[in-house]
């Protein structure tokens, strides 16, 4: 099942939007990662308005650095979500204030890339677990931030294990499951793929990674087999079963 990042949020102009059906923001369920806390897009959230636009039922709305493909996630009295900056050509992450949309804190997570129907590398969402939140961009950046917005440690997962392959740009988004981070690469086998000046290299893999999340180091690495030829072989999901 493909997840296609074109259809996320993209233009610059964007807001982020709370729609609620008072002014007032009150404190809701958490919504620690992308599909939810149940990893099934519900929430046991209640009385939650059926319709809003830009005048109606909205708390307040702030604009983003630059546009966005990922979702936000929301632990407590925080939103967290990552953008990019036309300035400095950088995805970022963000924390804004749940209650006014105020951006908190910011931290630079590596460099943007255009890529294929106007997607971008701000297209993986975080996750978090109310102590840390985990940024992951396009380009295999991974970022663990504690909740006041200091960095505890990143990785280049693209440096150890080739940079992903994948026509619309790796949008896929880390899952966090029993203290382990789990971070899916299901991408082309032709390293070239795509106009990529790249050496010749023998067919890449599709594989899970599980990671510790307190340092980021792989716990293990499971290669998927594949016989999918050419884009079939790529996915833009965010968890799946093997067969």
């Amino acid at each position: 099942m493909r997840r296609h990042t074109s259809t996320k949020l993209l233009r610059p102009e964007w807001v982020l939007i709370a729609g609620l059906a008072t002014a007032q923001v009150t404190m809701a369920a958490d919504w620690p990662q992308w599909r939810g806390p149940f990893f099934n897009g519900s929430s046991p959230e209640t009385g939650l308005p059926a319709d809003w636009s830009t005048t109606n039922k909205i708390a307040w709305s702030t604009a983003l650095p630059g546009p966005s493909s990922a979702t936000p996630v929301v632990w407590g009295d925080r939103i967290f979500l990552t953008a990019t900056h036309p300035a400095t050509k950088e995805v970022i992450g963000l924390c804004l204030a749940v209650n006014d949309g105020r951006i908190l804190w910011q931290q630079p997570l590596g460099p943007d890339r255009p890529a294929p129907a106007g997607n971008n590398m701000a297209s993986p969402s975080p996750v978090t677990d109310g102590k840390t939140v985990w940024f992951l961009t396009g380009l295999g950046a991974l970022t663990a931030c504690r909740m006041d917005g200091t960095r505890v440690w990143q990785r280049e997962l693209a440096a150890d294990f080739g940079e992903f392959v994948i026509k619309y740009g790796y949008s896929c988004s880390p899952l966090l499951w029993e203290n382990k981070l789990y971070v899916p690469v299901l991408q082309n086998k032709d390293a070239r793929k795509y106009n990529r000046q790249a050496p010749e290299r023998p067919p890449l893999e599709s594989f899970l990674l599980a990671l510790d999340p307190a340092t980021g180091q792989t716990l293990w690495k499971q290669v998927r087999p594949t016989d999918a030829e050419d884009e079939s072989a790529e996915a833009y999901i965010t968890r799946f079963r093997w067969s």
